[in-house]
């Protein structure tokens, strides 16, 4: 067997139709309630320790992945792979879980944080789901279904000229100079577009999806952080992207995110630093 067979192959291996995505996003609706209800009693749970790169973590962190990994894990014959506790991602499906996107925030009693969880296959998401618990929301889709807002289709809001840019402004990136992530934070506002740095990239992401930003831009090569939020944005009707340009996939570093315009303007920044 060649290697376009053995890829075909593995493609039709994994394929996962548009009506058992949408009952995997039913189980996953269902079990993040109690996820949710950690999330909330737990806010404000100061650090338990930092990590190797100087991010926190708390005890609701751990508490919430184990709870996911251990209700989700089956589901759709696959594995899980969390930011606490690791795993792999290969083309077989597997979930993929960030159980406090923004911990510093969460720490710190700023709202701005998310539970980020998705299932992917062929190194995609098929399944995607950002809940924000302390704004109430849940955005979440499934491959080809379009993006919702509490289980709900939705009109995205008009264009204000807001770019979501946390990862590029924090001091945690460090596969990219602060001299070249401050030029492009400056470059951006130049274009008379303007950041925000919300401290969540799951947030951003989840934004974009809705309108309230009009694109996104990181540089996290952690498909536990941007996972969900590209298939939210593709279904979106967003142009969603690697920083190269190419589709996004589980083995991507960073994403870009927004209409044809402003992801064109975004790459280009991207390529010109």
């Amino acid at each position: 067997m060649d290697a376009s067979e053995s890829t075909a192959r593995e493609s039709r291996a994994y394929e996962t139709s548009t009506q058992e995505s949408l009952q995997y996003l039913a189980q996953l609706e269902e079990l993040l309630g109690k996820a949710e209800e950690m999330f909330r009693a737990g806010f404000g749970t100061a650090p338990a320790r930092r990590k190797s790169g100087g991010s926190p973590v708390t005890t609701v962190d751990f508490s919430i992945e184990e709870y996911l990994r251990d209700t989700l894990r089956g589901i759709a014959g696959a594995t899980v792979c969390g930011e606490e506790h690791g795993g792999e991602i290969g083309a077989e499906p597997a979930w993929v879980i960030d159980p406090i996107d923004g911990t510093a925030n969460f720490a710190a009693g700023n709202p701005m944080c998310a539970i980020n969880v998705a299932l992917v296959a062929n190194y995609r998401p098929v399944v995607g789901m950002i809940a924000l618990p302390l704004l109430h929301k849940r955005i979440s889709a499934v491959a080809g279904g379009g993006v919702l807002r509490n289980g709900e289709h939705f009109v995205r809001h008009r264009p204000h000229g807001h770019i979501g840019a946390s990862n590029v402004g924090s001091a945690a990136v460090d596969q990219v100079s602060a001299h070249r992530r401050a030029q492009m934070l400056e470059d951006i506002v130049s274009q008379g577009l303007s950041t925000r740095i919300t401290g969540s990239v799951g947030l951003d992401l989840a934004f974009a999806a809705e309108g309230i930003f009009d694109g996104i831009m990181n540089f996290s090569p952690f498909p536990w952080d941007n996972a969900a939020g590209a298939l939210l944005n593709a279904e979106a009707g967003l142009v969603v992207t690697d920083l190269e340009g190419r589709p996004w996939t589980t083995r991507s570093h960073g994403i870009i995110a927004g209409s044809a315009d402003i992801h064109h303007r975004l790459h280009r920044l991207v390529r010109e630093n």
